[in-house]
């Protein structure tokens, strides 16, 4: 396919409508949709806030450089979205998908596919929904949801709050005072795995008989809980 390239500057209007793979550069807009090509986007700093969504194909939707808040759907395919500084959401849609926020209290969504997610820095919320995920909060105070399906979730550092949802997971609060929930009240019997580091100050468990510890490269399956806290 042949490679058409854009440079957008100032308010302009551009039909993007083509057969072939696109690149685009912009300076100011407020929506853009791309097509069913692997699209390659990338934002300029701006301090307006815009919405982009990709379109079917593997696309790459870069806002690392945006000041405001931005919304990137991936749509279908194998995409890559790269946040920026502001608040912003990032949806992976169908097709196994990379979401990386950056600076900001970001809320990403896996879809479905084998998703991979990170955080950054700010105070994040994650959900994986289908698929085996991979969810990692990075910097902050940050909430990870796996959803269906077998999910590793990594808290990092920060007071963070990990559920595993249905399917074999395991949850890695990492460095400061995390909640650990291996899956929802509902959730069927499952063997997951709740890691333990030295460096941990606080864990407080929830749920169930069938989860494991990890403590130092131990495995230990509680009998029973005796209270909810861990340290």
């Amino acid at each position: 396919n042949v490679v058409a390239t854009w440079d957008l500057a100032g308010k302009q209007y551009k039909d993007l409508t083509s057969s072939t793979a696109r690149i685009l550069k912009w300076d100011s807009f407020e929506n853009l949709v791309g097509g069913s090509k692997a699209d390659t986007f990338v934002s300029a700093s701006g301090s307006t806030p815009w919405s982009l969504t990709g379109g079917a194909g593997n696309d790459l939707l870069d806002a690392t450089a945006a000041l405001a808040a931005v919304t990137l759907l991936g749509g279908d395919g194998d995409d890559t979205l790269n946040g920026g500084r502001g608040d912003d959401l990032l949806n992976g849609g169908e097709g196994n998908d990379r979401l990386l926020a950056a600076a900001g209290n970001d809320t990403l969504l896996g879809g479905g596919g084998l998703d991979n997610l990170d955080g950054g820095d700010g105070d994040d919320v994650l959900f994986g929904q289908l698929g085996n995920d991979v969810l990692r909060g990075g910097k902050g105070h940050d909430q990870l949801s796996g959803g269906a399906s077998n999910d590793s979730l990594l808290g990092q550092d920060g007071n963070d709050t990990l559920v595993g949802g249905s399917g074999l997971d395991t949850l890695d609060g990492g460095i400061g005072n995390d909640v650990l929930a291996p899956r929802t009240s509902s959730g069927v019997a499952e063997n997951d795995v709740m890691t333990v580091l030295a460096e941990d100050l606080a864990i407080t468990a929830i749920y169930t008989l069938d989860s494991e510890f990890d403590f130092l490269g131990q495995r230990i399956r509680p009998f029973a809980w005796l209270g909810t806290a861990f340290v």
